[in-house]
């Protein structure tokens, strides 16, 4: 089967995504995007110098964020990362960087030359209780850690932080920002999944938002890059870097290296969704970002009473990604996403470990939310009722149920180990948070990854999603990063740079 006629074979199917694109393959305005597909003819401007209309829709974009200048990347929040990093950071200088950021701003480093130094986030503090066997999330950055980490790098002048992550999880950014400040070091964000915060109003006399976390931009940031498509009613590919007022980062500067790494032919189609976008948020923004949080709340009050499958949360987090977690009843988050996709018809973003990650955004409507659910409700039930037909029984299992709840904890056990920002890399922190080392390409040879430990890493490994590489190149391979290697390969995530079991590791073969 072709793509085109699996995409609409898919079109076709009523599968609902609660995965990216933000706009849910819903029309906002786009309409018939073949007519639209046009390049820099006479009145249309120039992406890379924008003087006219392309000039407006940037003021536009910035308007609606509230920040001093903001640019259209058609490349996604990759393009933007590279741009800020080496905008920020120049070549060859030293950079610290958040463990769990995602693949982009390895590379940026890598095209920088520069010297990088870790900051490696802490476990996520759940508000309500968990199974003992639910595979633990990270994503916290302290500010303690960001302070001894400079006092370890006095040379660091630039600061790399991911906020919120994949699991929408938070940390005081606007604490480690003054810290970053106070030293000279500029910080960057990347704020791929956080494209829809600030538009929810805030309570009044609290000053809080009411329903989601403090964007990066108004908590002293820098730069922050951001994936309009992901959470909001925008088209894969499209994303904006951010600057706001007063910040360290030469805006002009930004401008230059995004000439470099966007494209110099623009999807005007792309750009248009950037504007239909704009015009949705300029129109509609906080009325629709207050239903929207307002259908949120109300899911998250009935999925409280589900009694074995679970929605986790977390102090501070972006509830717009919403965690299911399987561990209470001995369900994988792969187990859950096939469920999900063979017996309710939704497809959810990602799976790790324990949980599965279901990504909402201001195009799912109640009935949406409703559906998500049903399903759970569903699943929740009848897992409820095996385990009273168990203890009607006399606990009198027959083999079949054994062999399965055996497989089940072994599944559990093994995933429990690693979560999408909770890999081999966090538990060596004590370790590793003393070295530098230098991303860059270099001549390598394949060996097994029974045979890679104590070698250094020729090549990006990475699970995807989520996208944060387990090792980059230069980094030394420990038993526990090949153990967590092996764990995903098991679980049957994706690992970019493994090929046939084998990986590429420095040195002549």
């Amino acid at each position: 089967m072709k793509l085109t006629e699996k995409l609409q074979k898919f079109a076709k199917s009523g599968i609902y995504s609660f995965t990216m694109p933000g706009h849910k393959r819903r029309d906002f305005g786009l309409g018939d995007a073949y007519r639209l597909d046009i390049t820099e003819i006479y009145g249309f401007d120039n992406l890379h110098h924008p003087t006219g209309i392309l000039k407006e829709l940037q003021q536009r974009l910035a308007a609606v964020y509230g920040v001093k200048e903001a640019w259209v990347s058609v490349n996604g929040s990759t393009a933007g990362n590279l741009a800020a990093v080496s905008a920020a950071a120049g070549k060859g200088s030293a950079v610290l960087i958040g463990r769990n950021a995602h693949k982009s701003i390895y590379a940026a480093a890598e095209c920088c030359g520069a010297r990088v130094a870790f900051v490696y986030p802490e476990e996520a503090v759940e508000t309500d209780i968990y199974a003992a066997n639910t595979t633990p999330i990270y994503g916290i950055i302290s500010p303690q850690s960001v302070e001894q980490a400079l006092e370890t790098h006095p040379d660091i002048r630039t600061a790399v932080f991911t906020y919120p992550t994949y699991e929408g999880i938070t940390f005081d950014l606007e604490q480690v920002v003054q810290i970053c400040h106070r030293r000279g070091v500029a910080v960057i964000v990347d704020s791929a999944h956080g494209a829809h915060l600030g538009f929810d109003g805030k309570s009044p006399g609290a000053g809080r938002r009411r329903y989601f976390p403090e964007p990066a931009w108004a908590l002293g940031a820098d730069v922050v890059v951001t994936s309009l498509h992901k959470t909001l009613p925008a088209m894969t590919q499209t994303a904006a870097v951010l600057l706001p007022e007063g910040s360290m980062v030469d805006g002009k500067a930004v401008s230059h290296y995004l000439d470099l790494f966007v494209s110099s032919s623009p999807s005007y189609v792309l750009m248009a969704s950037v504007d239909v976008c704009t015009s949705f948020l300029e129109r509609e923004g906080q009325s629709a970002f207050l239903a929207y949080g307002r259908r949120l709340a109300e899911f998250y009050q009935k999925a409280g009473k589900l009694q074995k499958l679970r929605v986790r949360r977390f102090a501070g987090q972006d509830v717009s990604k919403i965690i299911v977690d399987g561990s209470g009843l001995g369900w994988t988050g792969m187990e859950l996403m096939d469920w999900f996709r063979k017996e309710a018809g939704l497809e959810l973003e990602m799976a790790v470990g324990s949980y599965a990650v279901a990504l909402s955004s201001v195009a799912d409507d109640a009935n949406a939310l409703y559906q998500l659910l049903s399903a759970m409700q569903e699943i929740d039930e009848k897992e409820c009722r095996k385990s009273e037909d168990m203890q009607e029984k006399d606990k009198q299992i027959c083999l079949e149920d054994v062999a399965r709840e055996s497989k089940r904890e072994q599944l559990s056990s093994a995933c429990r180990m690693h979560g999408a920002a909770g890999m081999a890399w966090m538990r060596e922190k004590k370790q590793e948070a003393g070295q530098e080392i230098v991303i860059a390409y270099q001549e390598g040879k394949l060996v097994s990854i029974e045979q890679c430990v104590d070698k250094v890493s020729a090549c990006f490994v990475v699970p995807y999603p989520p996208g944060i590489p387990l090792l980059v190149p230069g980094e030394r391979i420990t038993p526990a990063k090949r153990d967590d290697l092996e764990r995903a390969l098991q679980d049957g995530m994706e690992v970019e740079g493994v090929l046939e079991g084998r990986l590429m590791v420095a040195g002549r073969g």
